[in-house]
């Protein structure tokens, strides 16, 4: 990502990567607004935030080699069992770009949220 460009909105910041990528972050922003239809969204912290209100709900960013997903540290401790494929942080989740996006368990943290 050039951090030398200022973006303003999710569609800015997906078009700074490859295809590959951006369709992967595609998948990912359509599970939120699928999951929270009422959901808003905007660039937060350099990097997409889905949110009602002030309510967080998501964060994520794209890396040369994953995707972080910042659903908070509740979520990863409460569902640290079906998190063990991932490298994991505090507040973090890093799923490798050869990872397959666990979608199910996305949206469970979502609602948790």
């Amino acid at each position: 990502m050039d951090t030398t460009v200022k973006i303003t909105t999710v569609d800015e910041y997906m078009k700074l990567f490859p295809e590959n990528i951006t369709s992967r972050l595609s998948e990912l922003r359509k599970l939120v607004h699928d999951t929270v239809p009422c959901v808003k969204e905007k660039i937060s912290w350099d990097m997409p935030t889905f949110y009602i209100d002030k309510k967080i709900y998501l964060q994520f960013a794209a890396y040369k080699d994953h995707i972080g997903i910042y659903p908070g540290s509740e979520c990863i401790e409460k569902f640290a069992d079906r998190l063990t494929d991932y490298k994991t942080l505090k507040g973090t989740i890093r799923i490798s770009h050869k990872q397959v996006m666990p979608k199910e368990l996305i949206v469970e943290m979502i609602l948790t949220r």
